[in-house]
């Protein structure tokens, strides 16, 4: 008990149990071929589990969290709290969008066309505008769509979505969300800057 404490069961192939009290928590199953859980307290968890091929699950809570699935071939997810997020999720192969809160900011390729620069866009008040969203890496995407404050206001297909309205003075500094349908993780957003028509007296 101070050290390890290990049991074994064969479902199929193996079911392994292995537990370090004080470092290490480890379960591994076969269920067609691998199935793996590892827990350290301290300082890294990983889950691995496969249905037909591998599913891998890592989580350290102070430096790096990564989620795994594999549906057909593989699919992962990897999430840091402090620098790094990046979900793969893949129903053929594979599904890839990287997420960084440090200095980089690379989400799956995603732009909207005429903005101001990384966070922005700008309408004029009353004139129609366009709001277009595109992705480079149209075949991860199941389909793009536009959101702001919680709606929904326009869906495209995977390589591009567009919201045709006339803002008007309310809409200043609005957030608008252009993000995937099925993975909300592969995100990018802007606000929206709208300037004023001069009010002649």
């Amino acid at each position: 008990m101070d050290n390890k404490n290990i049991a074994s069961r064969c479902v199929d192939n193996k079911n392994i149990v292995s537990r370090w009290v004080d470092n290490i928590n480890i379960v591994s199953r076969w269920v067609d071929n691998i199935n793996i859980a590892s827990r350290c307290v301290d300082n890294i968890n990983i889950v691995i589990r496969c249905n037909d091929k591998i599913n891998i699950v890592s989580r350290c809570e102070e430096n790096i969290n990564i989620v795994s699935r594999c549906e057909d071939n593989i699919n992962l997810v990897n999430r840091s709290k402090e620098n790094i997020n990046i979900v793969n999720r893949s129903s053929d192969n594979i599904h890839i969008a990287s997420r960084s809160w440090g200095n980089k900011d690379n989400i799956n390729n995603l732009w909207f066309t005429n903005q101001a620069d990384l966070k922005t866009i700008v309408g004029q008040e009353g004139d129609e505008m366009e709001m277009i969203c595109t992705s480079n890496t149209a075949q991860y995407n199941t389909a793009l769509q536009i959101e702001t404050n919680g709606t929904v206001k326009a869906i495209g297909d995977n390589q591009s979505v567009s919201f045709l309205f006339t803002p008007d003075r309310t809409d200043h500094l609005t957030t608008y969300k252009c993000e995937d349908s099925t993975h909300s993780s592969i995100m990018i957003e802007v606000k929206l800057i709208i300037r004023c028509k001069y009010i002649w007296s």
